[in-house]
């Protein structure tokens, strides 16, 4: 409306009749109707009322201007009006179907930002659109009941369904299922699936369908003796007869082991030692039976003895006593008495050589008659010079032996063991040469050396004692084959072990002592896989048997694929009964055309 009228201005510039004459035409003009119909009144009273209900609105208009010729153009006038119109019923219908612009979805489009020459395009897409509008309204008026669908929000609850369940299963029993126990129906199912397993897996192993369950059952109990694997794969016969001699072989064996236990103890051996080794025991014990008791004394003398050097003082000692033997022989008259010093002998030679002057000389002082009385008491007889001779010759042998007794190599050599010529050379001698034998012997064998050590390392009585278990020896050396597969095990680690084996196999003849498998021609692990599925079978069947939905179960378990199919209209369903309500959709998507 304009903001003063020519009709105020009229007020002023007249009388009072004018001025009656002049409102009472403006009155009348104000309810003159115009082309389009509307009268200036009605005009105002939209004005006044719009701005009572829509206040807030007022001053967002005060900066808009109306040009006086607009105003003044009815035919212009007539156009915006008409546009305004069209403006206020399309407002109108987008404030009743989506509220409030600023809380609409359309609030987010950036219209602002399409071009002119996108305009068509837009409108065409908008087109469009109302066209798949109008099918989708379509589509929920004929599907709505069904659905359940009552408002948009119903539309937003069946997408997030239709995610959660996923599309229903081709060919799928749902409607023959959908009323009946599923968690018993898919037990059942399961059951019947395990029984085609079963019979599936038999086939492929011996038929003992005729054999007792019960004898059937030992196997398992065969192989929950925890016997070798080499024995379960053995058929009964067959590993009864092996479990039967490994028995004999173990016995045997931790019998001899055992019974080496007092030879161990006199070498001073502990429970360390390898049991491979007991083989050089027993050797080591049939050696010392075989040993001389003269020589058991000296095997372990000086055995870090200079060998070189005894040698050489042996062969000097073996020259000296063969000579001492010799003069012994021929001064049996001396007997075993100590020779007389070198000196003395020496002067009574000299004495029995002189002649002349000199021989008169000592027949007068007797010297000679002394020289003779020494030569006589040893038994020599013959003329002077023979017997200043052999004086001589004695005198260099009693030399040599004093000599040979001051040898302090010799005795630093031998040490306590030094005794001059009366030191047990061939003694010391003998027990060297044994000890290299024994060493020799043994060296080869397994822990020959620690045997050998011990061996030659025994106090002369203890040597009595280890000869007398040569028959336990003989007993190992008949068993080495059965001591020589323990290896290197140390004997204390051994004989639990082969204790512990066994009471395993003791345990697994107990198992069928009537030996009543021996006749089933299959290895006990077969008996005992056939044993186990035949059971599993007897007890799925019974529990079938008693369900209430056998004869449903038996019309959709004929084959593996129509299990397939039943387990699927089970899941299909269950997965729709997790997300919908009791109602007619729960009841639609449990249908034969879910």
């Amino acid at each position: 409306m304009p903001s003063a009228s020519p009709y105020a201005a009229n007020v002023n510039a007249i009388g009072w009749n004018e001025s009656r004459t002049a409102i009472a035409g403006y009155l009348a003009g104000l309810h003159a109707e115009g082309p389009d119909g509307i009268t200036p009144f009605s005009l105002i009273w939209k004005a006044l009322r719009g701005r009572t209900l829509n206040a807030d609105l007022i001053d967002s208009f005060k900066s808009c201007e109306i040009s006086r010729g607009l105003l003044l153009d009815h035919n212009k006038l007539a156009s915006v009006h008409a546009r305004l119109t069209v403006l206020a019923d399309t407002s109108t219908a987008f404030t009743t179907a989506f509220g409030h612009p600023a809380l609409s979805p359309w609030s987010d489009l950036p219209l602002g930002d399409i071009q002119r020459y996108d305009v068509d395009r837009l409108i065409s897409n908008l087109i469009e659109l109302r066209t798949v509008r109008f099918e989708l309204a379509g589509y929920f008026e004929r599907y709505a009941t069904p659905l359940a669908i009552e408002t948009v929000a119903d539309v937003g609850h069946l997408v997030e369904i239709d995610r959660s369940i996923g599309n229903p299963p081709d060919g799928s029993p749902i409607a023959e299922i959908s009323d009946l126990d599923l968690v018993e129906l898919a037990r059942g199912l399961l059951d019947k699936r395990s029984l085609i397993e079963i019979d599936r897996a038999l086939s492929d192993k011996p038929d003992l369908s005729g054999a007792d369950p019960k004898h059937l059952a030992l196997a398992s109990s065969l192989i929950a003796s925890q016997a070798p694997a080499t024995l379960i794969h053995m058929q009964p016969a067959e590993a009864y007869a092996a479990a039967a001699e490994a028995v004999e072989q173990l016995t045997l064996t931790i019998r001899i082991i055992e019974s080496c236990s007092p030879i161990l103890r006199a070498l001073s051996i502990d429970g360390d030692f390898p049991s491979d080794g007991l083989c050089t025991v027993a050797v080591a014990t049939l050696i010392s039976a075989q040993i001389p008791d003269q020589h058991r004394a000296w095997m372990g003398t000086l055995p870090n003895v200079d060998e070189t050097a005894f040698s050489t003082a042996h062969a000097r000692w073996n020259g000296l006593s063969a000579s001492e033997s010799d003069w012994r022989r021929k001064a049996n008259g001396h007997g075993s008495n100590p020779w007389p010093g070198t000196d003395e002998l020496r002067d009574a030679a000299v004495i029995l050589r002189k002649s002349g002057l000199g021989g008169a000389i000592a027949a007068i002082n007797g010297s000679r008659r002394a020289a003779r009385a020494l030569t006589a008491g040893f038994g020599f007889s013959g003329s002077a010079a023979t017997l200043a001779d052999e004086l001589g010759q004695l005198a260099d042998h009693v030399q040599a032996i004093v000599d040979f007794e001051a040898d302090g190599d010799a005795a630093q050599l031998l040490g306590g063991f030094w005794q001059g010529i009366l030191t047990p050379f061939n003694e010391i001698a003998a027990g060297a040469k044994l000890r290299r034998a024994i060493y020799g012997q043994l060296a080869s064998l397994p822990a020959g050396g620690r045997v050998a050590h011990q061996l030659l390392s025994l106090p002369v009585t203890e040597f009595g004692t280890l000869a007398n278990f040569a028959s336990t020896a003989l007993s190992v050396q008949d068993a080495v084959a059965n001591i020589r597969r323990l290896d290197k095990k140390p004997i204390n680690a051994v004989l639990p072990a082969l204790r512990g084996e066994l009471a395993v196999l003791e345990k697994f003849r107990r198992v069928d002592p009537g030996r009543v498998l021996v006749s089933i021609d299959a290895s006990i692990q077969q008996i005992s896989d056939v044993a186990t599925l035949l059971a599993q079978k007897t007890d799925i069947s019974k529990r079938l048997a008693v369900s209430p939905l056998l004869y449903a179960i038996d019309a959709l378990s004929g084959t593996p694929s129509d299990i397939e199919k039943a387990e699927r209209a089970i899941d299909w369903i269950k997965s729709v009964q997790a997300v919908v309500q009791p109602g007619p959709l729960r009841n639609a998507l449990t249908m034969s055309d879910a």
